[in-house]
């Protein structure tokens, strides 16, 4: 009796410690999917059934081209749903997305990101339809639409940004935060353009007083500046850097040496200075019988991009060409408005000259100049005596238009006999000046 009785208490234990398994397991799996053991609830959770907006995981940059596009802009946005559980199950039941313009999110943006756009003035922007469905059994809702007013009230050259925010859903249904707000940004362009002045002069070989530069181009005030023959730790310098003496004595504080060749220990070759910030720049050695200083740089105006090339040929007349060519090789790419300063050594007329001009003008340069006037001149009592070892000319035409040129003809006794050119022009970066 008491062996039956110990084999129903080791049997009652087993179905006990079975149920107590089942019991247990039920109990994750109730954790794990937050449904009952044996049936899968239908309900929809909000931390698994989320809307969005389409693309808003990435900023929607537009920039604005008025004489191209008109005077209105159209953004396009459209909801979404989706389940963590099941990135491709459509929608259960209808959902009803409201859509809001949200400019407080701009500054918060700013915070965040780092940037400093301004919110897009509200009178500007309108949404036509500001609720929309996702329909049972599909994923997102038709396509939404808000239009931008652009012929009023828009400053150029101003970065703005619009948040448009998913404001309400249906109860059960959650707003992705992360992408629950699509942003904006757009920038209108104007077609005015941009004045930027040039100067070109020539340090000389032998002057080490660099205020003898400041003083000639500091009453010009120049945006841009090349000035040829500059030392760089050469012995005559006194080790010292030319260009950097020279940049705390101008206003204008940018600037890149190029060199052309080693000298006495250190380099001799141009600077190229510029008010504007200086975003790329390429120095190169034209060759051949000897070598020069050739340098691009690119300088960020208002946000877009004008080149300036400071050039030095070689005065061995049967490689000028070929160091020209050099250049232009250089130049091939260079879509931007584009501007060429510096010593091409021909002497002759611009427009009678036959070679280093010609050459230029055939890669569609144009001079800044109708008339001319001389560039060198070793007697400035005499002005029909000397030159032209100087020049400036600028591509494409149709980007530029000159307000100003003018060649400055020093004293005897000044700094040097070529004389500095400065020429003023208006600068077209969104379209050609017609």
């Amino acid at each position: 009796m008491m062996k039956l009785n110990l084999i129903e208490f080791i049997q009652s234990q087993f179905q006990y410690l079975e149920l107590k398994s089942m019991n247990i397991c039920c109990l994750l799996l109730l954790i794990l999917v937050g449904g009952s053991c044996d049936k899968k609830s239908d309900t929809i959770h909000s931390s698994d059934a989320i809307v969005y907006i389409k693309g808003a995981e990435n900023l929607q940059e537009h920039i604005i081209e008025p004489w191209n596009e008109g005077t209105s802009l159209t953004l396009t946005f459209a909801g979404a749903y989706t389940e963590i559980e099941d990135m491709l199950k459509a929608a259960p039941a209808d959902i009803d997305l409201h859509f809001k313009i949200d400019l407080s999110l701009v500054e918060e943006y700013n915070t965040k990101s780092g940037t400093n756009y301004a919110p897009l003035p509200i009178n500007n922007v309108s949404i036509a339809v500001s609720a929309s469905k996702i329909e049972k059994g599909t994923k997102g809702t038709p396509e939404l639409s808000a239009t931008v007013d652009l012929s009023s009230g828009l400053d150029p050259f101003t970065e703005y940004l619009l948040p448009i925010s998913i404001d309400q859903v249906n109860d059960g249904f959650k707003i992705d935060k992360r992408k629950g707000t699509i942003y904006y940004k757009i920038s209108v362009m104007d077609n005015a353009p941009v004045q930027i002045k040039v100067g070109l002069l020539t340090n000389t070989s032998g002057n080490m007083d660099m205020t003898k530069v400041a003083n000639i181009a500091n009453p010009e005030n120049p945006d841009v500046l090349v000035v040829c023959e500059m030392d760089k730790n050469t012995t005559r310098s006194g080790v010292r850097d030319m260009s950097e003496i020279l940049k705390d004595l101008l206003n204008i504080k940018h600037y890149r040496f190029v060199k052309g060749q080693d000298l006495q220990g250190g380099e001799f070759g141009l600077t190229i200075y510029s008010r504007f910030p200086i975003k790329n720049f390429t120095p190169y050695i034209l060759t051949g019988s000897d070598t020069r200083p050739f340098g691009i740089a690119e300088l960020d105006v208002n946000g877009q991009t004008f080149v300036i090339a400071g050039i030095h040929l070689t005065h061995v007349v049967d490689n000028q060409v070929n160091q020209v060519n050099q250049a232009l090789s250089h130049l091939s790419g260079v879509s931007y408005p584009l501007f060429l300063a510096g010593h091409l050594q021909e002497n002759r007329d611009p427009h009678q000259a036959t070679t280093i001009y010609p050459v230029l003008t055939n890669s569609e340069f144009v001079l800044p100049c109708s008339t001319c006037a001389r560039t060198y001149n070793s007697n400035p009592t005499i002005p029909t005596q000397g030159g032209w070892t100087y020049g400036m000319l600028y591509r494409p035409e149709s980007r530029f238009e000159v307000k100003d040129y003018k060649v400055l003809v020093l004293p005897a006794g000044g700094l040097t006999l070529h004389h500095p050119i400065f020429a003023t022009l208006d600068v077209y970066f969104y379209g050609d000046k017609n």
